[in-house]
């Protein structure tokens, strides 16, 4: 499949969930995302907001990360099932990326599933994205999964931003209009312009947050920071 800089054009239904954007270099991937945990009723209403030092970026294996948005709290669930299962500092045993991808997708699509019986009028929409360093390719990748598509890959992205529908849009919009004034792009330029993006987005929305946080991964030890 060719690389694309956006997807997601079908039609899906209004989605209220914080920001997350990921970016794919050659060899590493960018994660930005804000921290706010929003607690919604079963129609997808706001009924709270609150800054968080719930992580949305993770690393599930030393050398690729999942950033998660929507049921925030059954997401970290997804995510700690994830980790127990595969996730090894010392990177042994040495899973494929078809690998991580799979155990992603059969761990998201049980807790959607099972979420889904028990709460079959609830606001149910859940996006995560996973990208890393491919060491049999010696490239990175980029995927967005979410569960209005049973948590289907897509296509390898350049890059990609998730999140309310109109905020999505509204920040996707802020990012294209710098990223060609940005000659040789770097994860330091980019995480200061995407985390900006996301905090001006947040003066006009009560589901972004204006603290940031950013992931940086590839074939070496990873990189976190507040922005």
């Amino acid at each position: 499949m060719s690389d694309v800089i956006t997807v997601l054009n079908f039609k899906r239904k209004v989605i209220k969930l914080t920001i997350i954007i990921g970016y794919r270099f050659d060899d590493r991937v960018l994660f930005v995302s804000d921290t706010l945990r929003v607690k919604i009723d079963n129609q997808g209403n706001t009924l709270s907001a609150k800054n968080t030092s719930t992580e949305k970026l993770r690393l599930v294996r030393p050398n690729i990360a999942i950033a998660t948005a929507g049921l925030g709290t059954l997401g970290d669930a997804a995510v700690m099932a994830i980790r127990n299962a595969i996730f090894d500092p010392q990177d042994t045993p040495d899973y494929s990326v078809e690998e991580v991808i799979e155990c992603c997708q059969e761990h998201f699509r049980f807790l959607h599933k099972q979420f889904k019986k028990y709460n079959p009028n609830a606001y149910d929409v859940m996006v995560f994205l996973l990208g890393g360093y491919d060491p049999k390719s010696k490239k990175a990748f980029l995927y967005n999964f979410e569960s209005d598509n049973n948590f289907n890959r897509s296509e390898n992205l350049t890059w990609i931003v998730r999140g309310p529908s109109m905020e999505e849009n509204i920040v996707k919009s802020l990012i294209t209009s710098k990223l060609a004034h940005i000659p040789n792009p770097h994860e330091n330029n980019l995480s200061s312009l995407f985390a900006n993006a996301i905090k001006m987005v947040s003066q006009c929305s009560n589901t972004v947050g204006s603290t940031c946080s950013a992931l940086l991964v590839g074939n070496f030890h990873h990189k976190v920071a507040k922005i």
